[in-house]
């Protein structure tokens, strides 16, 4: 990356960036000067806006936009007009250009932005006040994901002030298209989902999404419950309320820790964000605790609590199957908050899951119902997958858990790229104290791996059916169905004798039709099985199909 040579103009090792005047675009030249791909700015109505830089990060797949605003007067107002300086971070995906991120500092000049010359993600900015000679700079690091997939299977992307979903169960269609979009008032900061086990306590309503805007408002997003739901169809979410917080700026990583009726048709929701230190000298941080009353008028947002957390925090995350959250520190370790009544304010207390071997960006947990102990799988940015101390993969783009079909899905990288799966029930039995031996054949290499586009991110394993979602180094998404995750799907719609959709499953993915009679063949054949699966299973060229499959011979024992 070479540093910008006028305030406007950024280059890289391919090409270059160049601000164009009215209307207010970016634009790339190649090296031989021939005009190659352009985006056009965003900018805020009633604010004037001026790029003051640009600049690249290392790996040139990030590009930093500085802009100094100022609003515009309306005829009669007199006074000074306000001002302010945005960073806005932008991305490109499928040749369309998102708006990831945008920083807003008020009465205050972004004078410079550099990205570190060795980790991307990692920004800081230099903020010059005008109200004294005080220059200040700023660091972030950014932790990237493309989308936010919910645990139904629906994706949300951000651009800008837009949240686009795409519900993958119903239209899988490749970015930058999407199935229905939500404007917001100003450009997202963050957005969550809220698990469906939560969303099932609201009361009046069905909160499943909250964004955090740039101005520092809480949108919640969901369906409202007066509303008529269309059968199984995707319903974009639609805005419930909108709440702001003195405090919202300063804080991080928002997501929804309990949702509970509180009487009278009230539901209190209770969040938790990381309030940021003050420098890298703090040796600690705070979980600060959010509580907002929902009762159809206008919402009530109180801080209702401050934990104090030891270390500097890396991540937060919900729990697959419970309520609190889990919490990551920067050197590995991991806790618990456990939410407490309305109005009380919640805990911090140790894990019993091992630490990582190195912080994992990105994480995710199984509290451990119905299974032996914890169950938390991090993926460092070096791209290893752990479960606490072991290695699961030293070389991983992306990992799920899924709870519907108990399993952990993950991708990994090399010249071989493998999809892999293993069943949560052996990461449970896992136990670092017994010998490898017993451990390598508890785990292994889990079951028969499918190959995938080198480079290609693990986005979804959707509960209802047995489809794994890929989203390929280009952009575009694949849906595969991988043998680990039809058997069990397969085998579980035999045993609820829902045989017409087991069998048109087994059909399309060359599956022995023999496993409907051999899973329990004094069933099929003694207890009405037979007449069930004819009854389901209309057509006269299936059913030739299964009977000229049968055999004799036990496939289960195979």
């Amino acid at each position: 990356m070479m540093r910008p040579c006028t305030p406007a103009l950024s280059t890289r090792s391919s090409s270059s960036a160049k601000r164009a005047d009215s209307p207010r675009l970016v634009v790339f030249f190649e090296p031989n000067g021939l005009r190659h791909g352009e985006f056009r700015l965003r900018p805020d109505s009633g604010w004037g806006e001026t790029v003051t830089g640009l600049s690249w990060n290392c790996e040139s797949d990030l590009l930093a936009v500085t802009l100094r605003c100022s609003s515009t007067l309306a005829p009669g107002d007199d006074g000074p007009p306000e001002t302010r300086s945005k960073v806005q971070l932008w991305h490109r995906s499928n040749y369309h250009w998102y708006l990831k991120q945008e920083l807003r500092y008020e009465s205050t000049v972004a004078s410079m932005v550099t990205f570190d010359e060795e980790r991307p993600r990692d920004v800081t900015v230099a903020l010059k006040f005008q109200d004294s000679a005080k220059l200040e700079l700023r660091e972030y690091t950014f932790v990237w994901d493309a989308s936010v997939v919910s645990h139904g299977g629906t994706a949300a992307a951000v651009d800008g002030d837009s949240l686009n979903f795409t519900p993958f169960h119903q239209a899988m269609v490749p970015p930058p298209m999407y199935f229905a979009t939500v404007p917001m008032a100003a450009p997202i900061a963050g957005i969550v989902s809220v698990p469906p086990f939560l969303t099932a306590r609201s009361t009046g309503m069905a909160l499943s999404w909250v964004a955090t805007l740039s101005d520092g408002t809480l949108a919640l997003l969901g369906q409202d419950g007066d509303k008529p739901r269309r059968g199984s169809s995707f319903v974009a979410p639609t805005l419930l309320a909108s709440v702001s917080l003195d405090c919202a700026r300063t804080l991080r990583q928002f997501l929804v820790a309990n949702i509970s009726s509180v009487g009278d048709g009230t539901t209190a929701v209770r969040m938790i964000g990381i309030s940021c230190g003050n420098g890298p000298s703090d040796a600690s941080e705070d979980i600060v605790e959010i509580e907002i009353l929902l009762d159809g008028s206008e919402p009530i947002v109180n801080v209702v609590g401050r934990i104090s957390v030891e270390g500097r925090i890396l991540r937060i995350g919900n729990w697959v199957d419970a309520d609190g959250a889990l919490i990551e520190t920067t050197d590995g370790c991991l806790l618990e908050y456990e939410s407490a009544m309305e109005g009380l304010q919640g805990s911090v207390v140790p894990s019993s899951a091992e630490p990582f071997l190195e912080p994992c960006p990105w994480v995710q947990g199984l509290f451990g119902s119905g299974h032996e102990r914890r169950i938390i799988i991090g993926r460092s940015s070096r791209s290893r997958l752990y479960l606490g101390e072991r290695i699961l993969s030293d070389a991983s783009s992306s990992f799920a858990i899924s709870q519907a079909h108990q399993f952990l899905g993950y991708a990994t990288l090399g010249s071989r790229s493998q999809l892999r799966f293993i069943p949560l029930s052996a990461l449970a039995k896992y136990d670092p104290l017994m010998g490898s031996e017993e451990n390598v054949d508890i785990l292994g290499e889990g079951y028969e791996p499918r190959s995938c586009e080198r480079g290609s991110r693990l986005l979804a394993i959707l509960p209802e059916t047995p489809t794994a979602v890929l989203q390929l180094p280009r952009g575009n998404l694949e849906g595969v169905y991988p043998r680990a995750l039809v058997l069990p799907f397969v085998m579980g719609l035999i045993k609820k004798g829902e045989f017409g959709r087991a069998l048109e499953i087994m059909r399309k993915q060359k599956i022995d039709l023999n496993l409907v009679c051999d899973m329990n063949p004094v069933k099929f054949l003694q207890d009405g099985g037979v007449l069930n699966f004819i009854s389901q299973v209309r057509k006269i060229d299936y059913l030739n199909l299964f009977i000229s499959s049968l055999f004799d011979g036990d496939i289960t024992q195979w």
